[in-house]
C-alpha cells in the first residue's frame, strides 16, 4: 500500500497521524506493525486513536510515543499508552521514568502516596507478526515454555530480579495487558494465583495440550514456582514488589455482520502481596480502579 492511500486512511485516525504521521515513509520501509494496524486491523488503530486522543495533553506523551517508533517495542508500549490512559484521569501526577539503568515504567502520585509501575503484556505466542516474533510455534506441540503462566513468571523474575526494576523505598506494582493474549478467556485470575500464591506440597500437573486444541497427555507442574510472593531464598525474594495487577478484557457481544467481538470492558485486578515490605492501602487501590483479589488459600 502506498504512503498516499495510508494518509487517506489516517484521515479517520487525526490523534494516530498527529503523532505518526511524519514517520509513515520510514515505517513502511521498515514494515512497522503501525502499518499492519492500518491496513488490516481497524478495530485496534480505533482504540489506539482513542488512547492518543486521552493522553494528547499529557506532559510526558512524546516519551512514550518515541519509544513506540520502535518495531520491537511497538505492541509492549501500546501496553503502556493503554495503562497510562487508564490511570491519567485518577491521579495527581503521572510521570514516565527515563533513565538509563533499568527502572520501572511510571511514577504515579494519588493521595500524596508515590507508587512506581511497571508494564508487561501477555502476548499468544501461537501468533507472530510484525515486532512480535520472539516465538515460533512448534508445529505439532504447544510447548510449556509459551504457556500463560510461564510468561507472568519469566516477567516478574526478570523485571525484579535480574534487572531490579524497582525503588526499594517505594510502593512497586506489576501491572499486566491480559487483553494482548488474544482471547478473553484464554487467562483468568485463577492463574495469576497459581503463579503468586500457590504451595508446593499442592503441586498438580498441568494438562498438555496439541496446537489444535487436542489433550495429549500432562506436562509441567501447574505450582512448579511455589508461588512468587513466597520465594524468599537468596536467588528469588519479591518482598519488593506490594503487588501484581491484572487487566482483563470481557467481551460483551459480537459482530453479526464482521463476527468481531465488541462492547469491550476493561477491569483491573489487584493481587496483594502478603509478604511485602511496602503496602498499598485499600482506598488507594480503588481509587486506581483496582478491584483488589481474595486470596483462597487451599490446605
Amino acid at each position: 500500500m502506498q504512503t498516499q492511500e495510508i494518509e487517506r486512511i489516517l484521515q479517520k485516525y487525526p490523534y494516530v497521524s498527529k503523532y505518526y504521521g511524519q514517520h509513515l515513509t520510514s515505517f513502511i520501509n521498515n514494515e512497522h506493525p503501525l502499518i499492519n494496524l492500518i491496513t488490516n486491523n481497524k478495530g485496534d488503530l480505533d482504540s489506539f486513536n482513542g488512547l492518543l486522543e486521552k493522553l494528547d495533553t499529557f506532559p510526558d506523551i512524546a516519551k512514550l510515543v518515541k519509544k513506540s517508533r520502535s518495531s520491537q517495542d511497538f505492541f509492549n508500549i501500546m501496553s503502556e499508552f493503554k495503562v497510562a490512559s487508564s490511570l491519567i484521569d485518577k491521579l495527581d501526577k503521572l510521570m514516565i521514568i527515563s533513565s538509563k539503568k533499568p527502572s520501572p515504567d511510571f511514577k504515579i502520585e494519588i493521595s500524596g502516596k508515590t507508587i512506581t509501575i511497571e508494564v508487561k503484556r501477555i502476548e499468544d505466542k501461537r501468533k507472530t507478526r510484525k515486532g512480535n516474533v520472539k516465538y515460533i510455534p512448534d508445529p505439532s506441540l504447544l510447548n510449556f515454555e509459551w504457556t500463560d503462566e510461564q510468561t507472568i513468571y519469566n516477567h516478574i523474575k526478570n523485571s525484579i530480579i535480574e534487572k531490579k526494576q524497582y525503588y526499594p523505598t517505594i510502593p512497586h506494582i506489576i501491572i499486566f495487558d491480559c487483553e494482548s493474549r488474544g482471547s478473553a478467556t484464554s487467562i483468568k485470575e485463577s492463574d495469576f494465583e497459581t503463579i503468586l500464591y500457590a504451595k508446593k506440597d499442592k503441586a498438580v500437573f498441568k494438562p498438555t495440550y496439541s496446537i489444535t486444541g487436542k489433550h495429549i497427555g500432562w506436562g509441567s507442574l501447574e505450582s512448579a514456582y511455589e508461588g512468587v510472593f513466597f520465594k524468599k531464598d537468596r536467588k528469588e525474594n519479591y518482598s519488593c514488589l506490594s503487588g501484581v495487577a491484572a487487566i482483563f478484557a470481557d467481551y460483551i457481544t459480537r459482530d453479526i455482520k464482521t463476527n468481531s467481538l465488541i462492547n469491550k470492558e476493561y477491569r483491573t485486578v489487584f493481587f496483594r502481596n502478603p509478604n511485602a515490605n511496602l503496602n498499598i492501602a485499600d482506598d488507594i487501590l480503588s481509587s486506581l480502579g483496582m478491584k483488589i483479589h481474595e486470596i483462597n488459600f487451599t490446605n
